[in-house]
């Protein structure tokens, strides 16, 4: 499982559909999932469009669809009903919601007619409690807590790839005395951290942070991320980067101590429901699980907010 859902929407003036689309991507992201929304709103060759969808069916996780699709190239009128049929046979068991300002009923009788299975029918003024209710049930298969656990190590590995590049990229952009200073203090907290085993100690041979960077096993995601608050520390006036740093602060706990553990705790049952209890007395139910995705997602925004920054910086 990732924290991704991928929606794919057909209607030809999502420019109206901003505040829906806001709407289900704020209920979800306090599910701690991003969603992805693929716009389709031109109609001009649907059977590429429908060998496209067949060619990447695992990744589309749910399907929405307007009744009204405008026109397509030759200015014939586009029904979504007749669209969603076909659509149907490319996807054949993912989710469709089809939508208009008509009653569900009226809809409901339009997918009838055509002999669409497996469509939700929803008015527009409840397209979001629609699509939140189906997309939870859909990725609800995925979220639980075996498979949470697992998805959270991966993620968790990917924040830690941007930290290390946004770290070196930091470096890069350092003057050599402020390098020198991070790369002084980097190999101290590692000396203090293995001192009581002298031939790593003895193999600490290094003269940049990127020399560091290579040898993951010495310097670690909390030595990184240690570093890299160092960092932003130093270049906090050039970077305005206060509030990259005051996320990170938690950091350590949200991310590198749970992800630390997770491998090595089983699922319990309890009361029908499924627990994952830790020595520390910490239980991942359902619910903190939730909160863990949406912490990891806060994470993730900083990472690649602080990685652009840093991109622009002096370019």
């Amino acid at each position: 499982m990732t924290l991704k859902f991928h929606i794919v929407w057909f209607d030809d003036q999502p420019h109206n559909l901003q505040s829906i689309k806001e709407g289900i991507e704020q209920h979800l992201g306090r599910k701690g999932l991003d969603i992805e929304v693929e716009w389709v709103k031109t109609f001009g060759d649907i059977p590429g469009l429908l060998q496209g969808l067949r060619n990447k069916e695992e990744r589309v996780d749910l399907v929405l669809m307007d009744w009204d699709l405008g026109r397509d190239d030759d200015d014939k009128k586009v029904n979504g009903a007749d669209l969603a049929k076909r659509v149907r046979n490319a996807l054949k068991y993912t989710d469709i919601i089809f939508y208009s300002a008509e009653t569900p009923k009226v809809l409901r009788q339009q997918v009838a007619e055509r002999d669409v299975d497996g469509v939700y029918c929803a008015n527009r003024n409840d397209l979001v409690d629609q699509a939140v209710g189906v997309a939870f049930r859909v990725a609800r298969k995925s979220l639980t807590l075996e498979s949470i656990r697992g998805a959270y190590v991966a993620y968790a590995t990917e924040l830690d790839h941007l930290l290390t590049e946004s770290l070196q990229m930091l470096d890069e952009k350092m003057t050599e005395d402020q390098s020198s200073t991070l790369l002084a203090d980097a190999v101290k907290r590692i000396r203090s951290s293995v001192e009581s085993n002298q031939a790593q100690l003895d193999r600490l041979d290094v003269s940049t942070i990127g020399d560091l960077l290579k040898k993951p096993r010495l310097f670690d995601s909390s030595q990184r991320l240690q570093t890299l608050i160092q960092a932003l520390a130093m270049l906090e006036d050039e970077l305005d980067a206060r509030s990259f740093s005051d996320t990170l602060s938690t950091y350590q706990n949200d991310v590198l101590d749970h992800r630390n553990v997770f491998a090595h705790q089983r699922a319990e049952f309890k009361k029908g429901k499924s627990k994952l209890r830790f020595a520390e007395g910490f239980e991942l139910t359902h619910g903190e699980a939730e909160k863990l995705r949406s912490r990891l997602r806060d994470h993730r925004s900083n990472l690649d907010e602080l990685y652009d920054r840093i991109l622009r910086h002096g370019a």
